[in-house]
C-alpha cells in the first residue's frame, strides 16, 4: 500500500509542479509578488497531496520566535519536504540558497531561477561574496533567506556537520540587524534521501530562538553549537 500511495503522490506531484511551473514561466508579465504567490500555492498543494494520499502531516512549535524583520533560516536538511513546506510554515515565499545544478532541471529549475533563488557553485572562490551580495538584495526587499548549513541532505539521527560558510555569514550579518533562526526537524523519517517510498506520520518542526553568541566564540565552537541546535 505504501508503494501504491507513493506512486500516486509522485504522479500528482509531477502534474501539479508542471502546471504551476508553466504558469510561472509563461506569465512573465505578472508582478514578481504574484509569481511568488503561485509558488506558495504550489507548496500548499504538495502538502495537501502528502496529507491525503501519503498520510504525512506536520506540527510546528516556536512560531513566536519568527522575527518581524528580514532573517536567515538555518535549518537541518533531511528531505525535500522542507524546501517547499517552509513557504507555508513561515507564511511567505522563502529564497533558498541552493546548488546551481538545480537550475538546469527542466521546468523546475527554470521556475526557481525566475523566482529569484540564490544559486551557488561549489568550488567557486568567490562563492561567499556572491552569496552575500545576493542576500543583501533579498533583505532590501524585506524577504527571508533559507540556508542548509550542512550543504546537503542528511539521514535522520546522523550527526550534522555544518560547513564553514554559515560562520562567515553570521560574522558578516550579525551586526546588520539580520537574525539567524535555527530550525530542527525530523522529515527524514518520512521522506528520506534516495528513498522512493514515503512513510505516513507527523513531521515535527522546531523553530528555535535566533542565534546569539558571544563575540569571543571561535569558528569551531560556533559550528559545533549550531550543529547541536539544529539536530535537537
Amino acid at each position: 500500500m505504501k508503494y501504491i500511495k507513493s506512486i500516486l503522490f509522485s504522479l500528482l506531484f509531477i502534474i501539479w509542479s508542471i502546471l504551476i511551473g508553466t504558469f510561472i514561466l509563461v506569465l512573465i508579465f505578472l508582478p514578481f509578488k504574484l509569481l511568488q504567490k503561485l509558488a506558495i500555492l504550489w507548496s500548499y498543494g504538495v502538502l495537501f497531496l502528502l496529507k491525503y494520499i501519503v498520510g504525512i502531516t506536520y506540527k510546528v512549535s516556536g512560531i513566536e520566535n519568527i522575527p518581524n524583520k528580514p532573517f536567515i533560516i538555518v535549518s537541518r536538511h533531511e528531505s525535500s519536504w522542507e524546501t517547499f513546506a517552509f513557504n507555508v510554515i513561515f507564511n511567505q515565499y522563502i529564497m533558498f540558497v541552493l546548488k546551481r545544478q538545480l537550475l538546469l532541471i527542466p521546468m523546475f529549475g527554470w521556475a526557481l531561477f525566475r523566482l529569484g533563488c540564490i544559486p551557488i557553485k561549489r568550488g567557486d572562490k568567490n562563492m561567499l561574496n556572491k552569496m552575500i551580495v545576493s542576500m543583501e538584495k533579498v533583505f532590501k526587499k524585506n524577504k527571508v533567506v533559507a540556508i542548509f548549513p550542512e550543504g546537503t541532505r542528511s539521514k535522520h539521527n546522523s550527526v550534522p556537520k555544518c560547513k564553514s560558510g554559515i560562520w562567515y555569514l553570521y560574522k558578516y550579518f550579525k551586526d546588520k540587524n539580520i537574525s539567524f533562526v535555527p530550525v530542527s526537524l525530523n522529515s527524514g523519517l518520512f521522506w528520506s534521501k534516495g528513498q522512493f517510498i514515503k512513510n505516513s506520520g507527523q513531521i515535527i518542526v522546531k523553530i528555535k530562538q535566533p542565534l546569539s553568541f558571544d563575540s569571543s566564540i571561535n569558528k569551531d565552537e560556533f559550528l559545533s553549537d549550531v550543529s547541536k541546535i539544529i539536530s535537537d
